[in-house]
């Protein structure tokens, strides 16, 4: 049984590795809690195999276990990328380096833009995050029932966390997060210390036994059963995914050495430096041609130079005047909603050296007389989107657009856009407020 333990621990442990640091076949978000069962399935089984046996020191080992398990979990919570930055929140706003100021980044949390929701599960996760400890640590070794001990060992083991993390840029230094964590932990500590939940933990954990074994042998061998079969389907998924996604760029031949252009894509004329007139490119088992594989999430820098393409940019330009005496002005209406300005009284954009004014060249596209392209949204990235889709925010150098959406996305209710001045401050209720005003 010992071996089994040891061998469901690797296998969980190696799988939810993988699913938080290596492969994306699900979505990021929160992934860090929704892969957590590949380590529970293993803790069930070191449960059941504690209470099966009588001996104290076999069950001792379990509780080292049972930390070994808990520290790879920790390492996901804080340092998976699923959990500091995703395509969701790139914001500097909510991702910055430092933080001395006790109860600071705990009251932004609460009144950003993102909702008290999303404030509430940072700031529970911090205050629960170390608590595990409050309950291994005096059972595994009894200098730890001593309240100094245990106190230093807290506060090095969220010091040495908040400082890695903000030297490996995957969170920041925060006051807060250290006040969470010493203090979720030490409560539970003290709650356990001074009250019957310490001789309850030490029952469970180091006294109680099953008679009936068949039922629990039985409950055992399904567990790692099931860790088996999902960890199965999962490699099975890996294999499939990472076939899908071999690039076969062999196939195009160069036909002559002359600067040939491909298509127009993300603000960048693209050219590549022969004419690859025959061929396609093989991903997977899809097919596409060049142009199609230039705007596919298959292409990147590494082919871009295999074959030896070149961009120049459509947009140089885009000048924003600034008006604070001009309201809300209505610059383009559309099917699903309308698009405003606020305090903006001109944009000017700069395409292939030429300067057009984009609202005349809106009022011209929605009457059927503009013959120029110009696309902004390559110039624009997303900061965040609300917890229920009701607005989202891009951003780009020159200008941020929110887009409200009263009920989420899948509301059917029209998209009211607003172009803001980078100096804008967006909060929650920037919807609420710029809806009600007059145009």
């Amino acid at each position: 049984m010992k071996i089994l333990n040891y061998i469901s621990v690797l296998i969980g442990s190696i799988m939810y590795i993988l699913l938080l640091f290596v492969f994306n076949i699900h979505s990021n978000i929160l992934r860090e809690i929704k892969h957590v069962y590949f380590l529970a399935i293993p803790c069930f089984m070191i449960l059941i195999s504690s209470f099966l046996t009588t001996d104290k020191k076999t069950k001792k080992q379990n509780l080292i276990i049972y930390l070994i398990i808990y520290l790879i979990v920790l390492v996901g919570f804080v340092f998976s990328n699923a959990r500091t930055v995703s395509s969701a929140i790139t914001n500097d706003i909510y991702h910055y380096n430092w933080n001395f100021i006790p109860f600071k980044s705990m009251i932004e949390m609460l009144n950003s833009p993102l909702g008290v929701k999303f404030g509430l599960y940072n700031i529970t996760g911090n205050f629960l995050m170390l608590t595990p400890l409050s309950i291994l640590l005096p059972l595994i070794n009894d200098k730890f029932k001593k309240t100094k001990i245990f106190l230093i060992s807290i506060v090095s083991l969220t010091l040495f966390i908040e400082i890695v993390q903000f030297l490996i840029n995957v969170g920041s230094f925060d006051i807060d997060d250290i006040i969470l964590n010493i203090g979720g932990a030490f409560l539970l500590y003290l709650l356990i210390k001074r009250t019957k939940l310490k001789k309850i933990i030490e029952f469970i954990f180091l006294k109680f036994s099953i008679k009936k074994k068949i039922i629990g042998n039985l409950f055992y061998t399904l567990l790692f059963i099931v860790l088996l079969l999902v960890s199965s389907f999962y490699i099975y998924r890996f294999v499939l995914d990472i076939n899908s996604r071999k690039v076969d760029i062999s196939k195009l031949v160069c036909l002559s050495d002359e600067r040939t252009f491909i298509t127009d894509y993300n603000n960048y004329h693209y050219y590549s430096s022969c004419n690859y007139g025959v061929g396609e490119v093989k991903i997977g088992n899809e097919i596409k041609d060049l142009e199609n594989f230039l705007k596919s999430s298959f292409f990147n820098e590494e082919y871009e130079q295999k074959l030896g393409l070149e961009k120049e940019k459509i947009i140089t330009d885009i000048k924003v005047k600034v008006n604070e005496d001009i309201g809300k002005v209505l610059v383009n209406e559309y099917t699903t909603g309308k698009a405003y300005w606020y305090n903006i009284e001109s944009i000017t954009v700069t395409k292939d050296g030429v300067d057009y004014d984009y609202r005349e060249y809106l009022r011209d596209l929605e009457e059927n007389k503009n013959t120029v392209e110009i696309d902004l949204s390559p110039l624009e990235e997303t900061v965040y989107i609300s917890p229920n889709s009701d607005y989202r925010i891009l951003k780009s150098p020159y200008y941020q657009t929110l887009s409200c959406i009263e009920g989420g996305h899948l509301s059917g209710n029209p998209t009211y856009s607003y172009i803001l001045s980078l100096e804008y401050e967006i909060t929650s209720d920037s919807c609420n407020i710029l809806n009600n005003m007059s145009e």
